[in-house]
């Protein structure tokens, strides 16, 4: 036994009432240190909270640009497709790429049937207001 409990002993021997005035001294104590305990896991709580919204914060912009990216390559692969048809070319590789699983190689500017109707939305616009093109064609034609 220690000279705290030696004392704390005597001291209730002489005083009965100060026995029950150290047991709830002792009780408020142990509150106060629950109550200590309780407040830092809440103050934990609210930090692992704060936290928690912040990634969910991210994760959310992440998939919104996600989202953003995606609709811009469907965009962009539907130009590619529509105008790969406008001049028959292949719309994977555009005839570049040996190992092109669709046209291997072979699949520039003529080597598919053009698709009338982006033909004149795509390259018709062009020719019309392309003064040197017009040239070309009047020379090819007479020659």
């Amino acid at each position: 036994m220690d000279i705290n409990e030696v004392l704390k002993e005597k001291l209730i021997a002489q005083n009965p009432k100060m026995g029950q005035i150290l047991e709830l001294m002792q009780q408020q104590n142990q509150t106060e240190k629950g109550n200590d305990s309780f407040e830092k896991l809440k103050m934990l709580n609210k930090k692992l909270t704060l936290a928690l919204r912040i990634e969910i914060g991210k994760n959310k912009s992440l998939i919104q640009e996600m989202d953003e990216l995606q609709e811009d390559y469907k965009f962009i692969d539907r130009i590619n497709d529509d105008l790969a048809s406008a001049v028959g070319a292949c719309p994977n590789c555009w005839g570049i790429l040996k190992d092109c699983e669709i046209c291997d190689d072979n699949g520039g500017p003529g080597a598919y049937p053009v698709n009338k109707a982006a033909f004149i939305k795509f390259v018709l616009p062009i020719i019309k207001n392309t003064q040197w093109i017009n040239q070309v064609v009047v020379k090819q034609s007479e020659g």
